[in-house]
Order: C-alpha cells, then structure tokens, then sequence
C-alpha cells in the first residue's frame, strides 16, 4: 500500500517515511535510501523526523550515524515531540535479532516515542546520558 501510495505521490514526506520503517523492518537495506528522501521532506514534521532518526538509530551499524540520530532523538524527545500509539516493535524486533547494540534501551525509547512511558526512563541507560 505504501508502495501504491508513492507512486500517486513521490513527495508524501509521512508515506515515505512509514514504508522506509516497513522496509527497515523486514530487514530491507533499501529502506535507508527512503529514510533520507522522507528526512528532506519531512522539513517541519517533527514526528516523521523522530520516528525516521529512530529508524535510523535501529537499523543502521555505522557508529556516527547512530550517534547523530540519538542525539536528534534526544533534542526532539527533550522538547515534548512524541508519536502517540505508534508501534515501533517491528523495528526493535528486527533490531535486536540484526544485534543492536543497546537492544533494552532500544526498547524503551521505543516506549517514550509512542508515548507509553515518561522519558525519564531512559535517564538509567548510559547512552542516553552521553
């Protein structure tokens, strides 16, 4: 559907986005070039650009590109940017079997993107102290 969805509109910042995480989700590498097409579009879209640099931070095993996305995950989280109800266990899932390095942080930032626990939770992981 999201496929079908871009087709009618390549500029769809939120539809590029969700198919980028769908991708990224069922362990397809492809998605990291939607990712950086919905990042562009995403311009004033706060939540697409939080749930995209998840995205990013979960699925990607290029060090710096991690760091660069938690720390805007981090900026965006501190200022009250949230995706209610939005399920992000597809992609921890996959992150973890792929061996991510912080997979029980992995899963609580999860939790504080969709708005189901206060962001103080990720106060008692290191990497987010950083």
């Amino acid at each position: 559907m999201y496929k079908k969805a871009l087709e009618l509109d390549p500029a769809n910042a939120n539809n590029t986005g969700n198919y980028a995480g769908l991708l990224l989700a069922m362990g397809k590498k492809e998605g990291f070039e939607l990712l950086k097409r919905a990042l562009n579009l995403a311009e004033d879209n706060h939540v697409l650009t939080l749930e995209s640099h998840f995205y990013q931070y979960a699925h990607t095993e290029d060090e710096i590109i991690q760091d660069e996305s938690l720390a805007k995950i981090k900026e965006l989280i501190e200022t009250g940017v949230r995706s209610p109800g939005w399920d992000l266990t597809d992609n921890v899932n996959r992150a973890i079997s792929d061996k991510h390095p912080q997979p029980e942080f992995l899963k609580a930032l999860a939790k504080v993107i969709a708005d189901e626990t206060d962001s103080n939770e990720l106060d008692k992981f290191d990497v987010w102290k950083k």
